[in-house]
């Protein structure tokens, strides 16, 4: 194995507007990278491309890349870099997230908020006999933790947050028809 093909020296995901998003990143080197594919998942597991960008192939200096997304989900939007190399080769870059149109819903409750450390997440009769995925991510939108839960499973979760860092995380719990984006504060 040699150096990795392109060094990264930032790679970010916000909102552009209320109905877009952008992706902003920065190389210091690249040796024959062909293109960069950006790629969107809303449950941080199944990614789709949803575009492309042309790699600068080799340089030594930076060299900074931008793709707009004008069709975010409402929800969490995750967001990753599929670099590909011009003989086929290629590798991910850590996912972000943006969040847009939050469907909070009655389906569930978080509580208390803001927490000290334990969290708990109350799902309702309808959504405790679906599959879910929860998911956690920090506010500046690296996610820190995910889990799937089966159907018919407990209707309180109990959460420890405690190993995490204080601040502002989100908390998701989506399923096949419903999708819930929580603030929550850890102090």
């Amino acid at each position: 194995m040699g150096p990795l093909p392109v060094t990264y020296l930032y790679f970010n995901a916000g909102k552009l507007n209320l109905s877009a998003a952008l992706l902003k990143w920065e190389t210091s080197r690249e040796t024959n990278s062909a293109l960069y594919e950006v790629e969107r998942s809303q449950d941080a597991l199944l990614f789709s491309k949803i575009g492309t960008v042309t790699a600068a192939g080799n340089s030594s200096a930076g060299q900074f890349y931008s793709f707009t997304d004008f069709q975010p989900q409402p929800g969490l939007n995750y967001y990753r870099l599929k670099q590909v190399d011009k003989d086929g080769g290629f590798t991910y870059s850590p996912a972000r997230v943006v969040r847009f149109g939050e469907n909070l819903g009655a389906g569930v409750k978080y509580y208390p908020n803001p927490t000290n450390g334990i969290l708990n997440i109350e799902l309702d009769e309808q959504l405790m006999k679906e599959s879910k995925i929860v998911n956690i991510s920090t506010a500046t939108g690296i996610m820190v933790t995910q889990w799937k839960l089966a159907a018919n499973g407990q209707n309180v979760l109990q959460v420890d947050l405690s190993r995490f860092a204080k601040g502002i995380y989100f908390i998701q719990v989506k399923t096949s028809n419903f999708n819930s984006v929580h603030r929550i504060v850890l102090q």
